[in-house]
């Protein structure tokens, strides 16, 4: 029962830290910043109720906003990836998923974690990326960025769930 409370709070503490202190320092030719915070989204149970998806999703966005001094940026693109997280799920997998496992390489298959990430941060980057611009002054650049970021952040949470938290852990 401690473990079902403790481990979702530690992962929740531990990227926004990750995020805060590592990642959010780390602003490649003003292209590449990788957003980790993703993996606490990513890896809620699938059975999790749509409202508490987008409270859980607000709440790490707004989180991370404080500590960016991002006026809501992240709150916005969080909670519209979280709103999408359950038609992401159900449109990759047509098979019935039990409602406490959480997403992982064993649960969806290599290719269908990969997809499912792909998704989530796309999803995520794309609103985050239209949300800080509001504008497209150079959409060459508005779309490499978005690109760019996609895919390093991608790389990043999958190499995290290869080698870190996803190794049958449970976080419902």
């Amino acid at each position: 029962m401690v473990n079902r409370l403790l481990l979702p709070i530690f992962i929740f503490v531990f990227c926004v830290v990750v995020q805060v202190f590592v990642f959010n320092q780390l602003y490649v030719l003003r292209i590449v910043t990788p957003f980790f915070y993703l993996y606490f989204l990513l890896k809620l149970p699938f059975g999790l109720a749509h409202n508490y998806m987008l409270f859980f999703a607000f709440f790490l966005g707004l989180v991370i906003d404080a500590f960016g001094n991002t006026q809501g940026m992240h709150a916005a693109a969080c909670t519209v990836a979280g709103f999408v997280r359950p038609y992401i799920i159900s449109g990759l997998h047509e098979r019935s998923l039990p409602d406490e496992s959480i997403p992982s390489y064993r649960n969806l298959g290599h290719a269908g974690f990969i997809k499912y990430v792909l998704i989530f941060v796309s999803v995520h980057h794309v609103t985050l990326a239209i949300v800080e611009s509001f504008t497209f002054p150079d959409l060459v650049f508005f779309c490499l960025r978005i690109f760019i970021n996609t895919v390093v952040t991608v790389f990043l949470l999958c190499i995290v769930e290869l080698f870190g938290f996803g190794k049958d852990t449970d976080l419902s």
